[in-house]
Parts: C-alpha cells; sequence; structure tokens
C-alpha cells in the first residue's frame, strides 16, 4: 500500500486502508479524500451537524445514480443529473428536473398497457405513435385522439373520417367528436307520385367516445315505386351511439306518403289526395299534401331536413323538396337531406338543396331524378316511375 499527502489530499493506492480507531489530540483537517478503486455505500448517516445531512453527491457524468430496486423519496427530488431507476420510483413530495436534456417515459404497444391503471398514468403508445396519458375513465392521446376507418382526410386543425360506405371505426385513444349522420332518402311514388322523404339528419357533438370499435352503417336510398308507392330509405348509424331514420316513401294514387326521418310527399290522383307523411322530430321535417282536380292533379314535395315539403298547388305546380340543412363538418359548407320533388300532370318540381330529386310529369313523359348519393336526398316522384332515394353518409372529426 502507498500512501501520498501533499497540498491537504491524502491518496490511496492500489490497495485497501482500513482503519478502525484513529485518535487525535489537537485539530484534523482533511481537505479531499480520493479513492482510485471502486468503494461501496452501505449507509449515509447524518452527524448531526451537516447543513443538508443526508445528502449525497455525486458529479460522474454518465451516471449521477443508478438502482435496480424501487426508490421511495418521502420528500422532494431534485435530479441535475442523470438517474436511472428500473424498477418503481415512488416520490411523496414534488419532482424537479433541471436539466436541459430530457425524461423518457415507458414506451409500448396498446396491448402493453398496464393490466391496471391510475389516474395520471404517462406513456408513450407505438402503436399510434402519441404519448397518452389515464385520466381516471381510459387512456387519451395527448393532442389528439387515435382512430382509424373510412376515408380519412386533415382539415384545420381536425382529422375527418368519412364513410361513404358501412365500415368500421376503430378508436385507440378516447375523447370528444364531432359527427354528421344522414340516412338514406325515401324513393318517390309512380305516376303522379309524392316526392320522397329526405333521410334523417343528426349532427353534433359526443363528449366522450371511449375505446372501442363502432360499426358504421350508411343507409341505402329506397326504391322509387314501380309501381306503388315509393320504398322507405334505410336508417344511418354511428355504433350504437347515433341512429338516424330513413326517409319516408311518397305516395302514389291517392295514397298518402309515409312516415319516416322526413316524411314523403302525398300522391294525386283522380279521388281525394292522401295526406302528407310525418317527420322525425330533431331529425327533418313532414312532406307535403297533394291536390286532385280533374286533369290538373298535383302530388307534394317530400320533406327535409331545413323545412316541409311543398304542397301541389290544384290546378298548378306540384310541390317541390323540403331544403336541406347545411354542415361544414368537412371543412366546407354543404348541405345534406334535401326532400324529393312531386309529380304532377304538366308540371315538374324542383327537389329541395341537399339531394332531393326532382319530380316528373306525366305529360310528355318527363323521369324524375334520383337523390343523390350519400346526402340522403329523396327521390322525385314520377311522371311514370317513382326515383330512386339517395343513399346516406356518416362522418366522424375531431381535433388532432
Amino acid at each position: 500500500m502507498s500512501i501520498e499527502s501533499a497540498d491537504n489530499i491524502l491518496h490511496v493506492k492500489n490497495s485497501t486502508m482500513r482503519i478502525s480507531r484513529v485518535e487525535v489530540g489537537q485539530t484534523l483537517s482533511v481537505g479531499n479524500i480520493e479513492f482510485e478503486n471502486t468503494t461501496t455505500l452501505t449507509s449515509v448517516t447524518s452527524n448531526g451537524n451537516n447543513t443538508t445531512p443526508y445528502t449525497i453527491s455525486s458529479s460522474n457524468v454518465t451516471t449521477g445514480l443508478a438502482t435496480t430496486a424501487n426508490v421511495v423519496v418521502g420528500g422532494d427530488l431534485v435530479v441535475s443529473g442523470n438517474a436511472t431507476v428500473s424498477s418503481n420510483l415512488t416520490v411523496a413530495g414534488n419532482v424537479s428536473l433541471t436539466g436541459t436534456g430530457s425524461i423518457v417515459v415507458p414506451v409500448g404497444t396498446t396491448a402493453q398497457r398496464p393490466a391496471t391503471s391510475l389516474s395520471g398514468m404517462v406513456r408513450f403508445n407505438t402503436t399510434v405513435n402519441k404519448l397518452e396519458f389515464y385520466n381516471g375513465t381510459m387512456w387519451m392521446g395527448v393532442g389528439g385522439i387515435s382512430a382509424t376507418g373510412g376515408t380519412v382526410t386533415d382539415v384545420g386543425g381536425y382529422r375527418i373520417h368519412t364513410f361513404t360506405t358501412s365500415g368500421t371505426f376503430t378508436v385507440s385513444t378516447g375523447g370528444e367528436m364531432d359527427y354528421l349522420v344522414v340516412a338514406g332518402g325515401g324513393g318517390g311514388g309512380e305516376n303522379v307520385g309524392g316526392g320522397g322523404g329526405a333521410g334523417g339528419m343528426l349532427t353534433g357533438t359526443v363528449a366522450s367516445v371511449a375505446i372501442d370499435s363502432y360499426t358504421i352503417t350508411i343507409g341505402a336510398g329506397g326504391a322509387g315505386g314501380a309501381p306503388g308507392p315509393g320504398n322507405d330509405g334505410n336508417d344511418s348509424s354511428f355504433g350504437t351511439l347515433i341512429n338516424a331514420t330513413g326517409g319516408g316513401g311518397g305516395g302514389t294514387g291517392d295514397g298518402s306518403g309515409r312516415d319516416g326521418g322526413s316524411g314523403g310527399g302525398a300522391a294525386a290522383a283522380t279521388g281525394t289526395a292522401g295526406s302528407a307523411g310525418s317527420g322525425t322530430s330533431g331529425q327533418g321535417n313532414n312532406g307535403g299534401s297533394g291536390t286532385s282536380n280533374a286533369g290538373t292533379y298535383s302530388a307534394g314535395g317530400g320533406g327535409g331536413a331545413g323545412s316541409v315539403g311543398g304542397n301541389g298547388v290544384q290546378g298548378g305546380a306540384p310541390g317541390s323538396g323540403g331544403i336541406g340543412l347545411t354542415s361544414s363538418i368537412t371543412g366546407t359548407s354543404t348541405y345534406y337531406a334535401g326532400g324529393g320533388g312531386g309529380a304532377s300532370i304538366g308540371t315538374i318540381s324542383q327537389g329541395g338543396s341537399g339531394g332531393g330529386g326532382n319530380g316528373g310529369r306525366q305529360s310528355g313523359g318527363v323521369a324524375a331524378t334520383a337523390g343523390t348519393t350519400n346526402t340522403g336526398g329523396g327521390g322525385g316522384g314520377g311522371g311514370n316511375n317513382g326515383a330512386n332515394g339517395g343513399d346516406g353518409i356518416v362522418i366522424i372529426r375531431y381535433l388532432l
């Protein structure tokens, strides 16, 4: 063993120094003690005089403090260098990170989330490439929701999922979402038939969409009467959260329009005209009534999401389709759910804004037109056969 002393520094080299007892009659002053071999820290005990008792100080630039066991800190934890804990770290006080580097949180897939989730947990999810946290109910992405399905576009800070055919919307990280759900439009009635009612239209916000897979159903438009009244449109839905009712079919002969999301228009023929179909509250409006006067029959238009269908005018024009409503969920203001126009002997009618088809004319054989697909528009009432309603649509968006 070699002991050197110079400039108040004690060097112990290449050996072990064991001291069982040291007696100093006068004052012992030691500046620095330098150990060139590895030392093991077995305990830290306060001598009662330190200004910062129980303090461990390390200047190792690579690893300041490393442990494979659990660490429990009853007070505050301040880290200005590196601290690596491969087990659990529990801090009862505050945690202060004073460096300019970074903190590495747990990393894993969706399937590797903790079996027992606690409020405040934070991790990086490699399945969706997002930082996420547990809010006590569900895992949520920091800065946005994670989901797949439909045609995906990003507009104005939103991610938009558009479904024009039925499919699955899979939510990996839940949260608040806006929606537009439009059902299929009703078909128009044949001959001097009523216009088909628009599919029900629902729009709004779900405050908390949970992690799950949701079946998206796009309601098909109802077939036009050929012969007979128009068929009802089919419902559209966003899982079990939102369901819009298909539009009512237009009447034929002296028949009434059918009830639906919006009601079908009444037909007009040789007898008393039928009554208009009723719409569903909050989704659409009633259809229009028809008139019967020898040689001048005029049917009612189908109801739209924004207004009732027009009434047929005795001796005059048939009722136009009720107008739809606009939605800007895609970033562009667009009309949806317009009603189909009614038919007459000698005059055509217009479908409502939002994809409603035009009504036909018996004289000269002008055919009715179908509701526009993926708008939920009602089909026009036929001068001969009624026209088909348009298919519905589902659109979901959320902030990125």
